[in-house]
This record gives C-alpha cells, structure tokens and sequence, in this order.
C-alpha cells in the first residue's frame, strides 16, 4: 500500500490506545470508530492508503460507516 513502517507502526500504536468516550450511563459518546476516522483522515496519506489503514484495523468497506468516511 505504500506506507511507510514508520507510519504503520505509529497509526497501530495509535489504533491500539483509542478508546470509546462514555458519559454517566455508560452510553458512548464519541465511539473509538470515530476516533479511529479522524485519526486515518488526519495522516498525510492518498486516499488508497487510508482505506489500507482502516481495513487493516478490522473495519469493512462494505458497510455505510466505510462510504462516509472523509476521504471517501
């Protein structure tokens, strides 16, 4: 996919450390998903990358949440 080890390896570290953000309830407020897409979107990578990125993460691209993301 062209990224670097450098970049993988930071965006995996940083995959690994996002978590969901819950309010009192235990509702989540700002899912680790969504952390996750600004994140991928925030790296200066071409859209391919990104997309590389997200389904290396485990997340589908045959899924609404995948044909909304920014770079899409």
């Amino acid at each position: 996919s062209g990224i670097t080890a450098e970049t993988w390896y930071a965006a995996y570290n940083t995959f690994n450390d996002l978590e969901s953000d819950y309010d009192a309830d235990g509702k989540a407020t700002v899912t680790k998903q969504s952390k996750v897409t600004d994140y991928i979107n925030s790296l200066p990578l071409t859209s391919a990358q990104k997309d590389a990125l997200w389904i290396a993460f485990g997340y589908s691209i045959t899924t609404k949440a995948y044909k909304t993301r920014p770079w899409r």
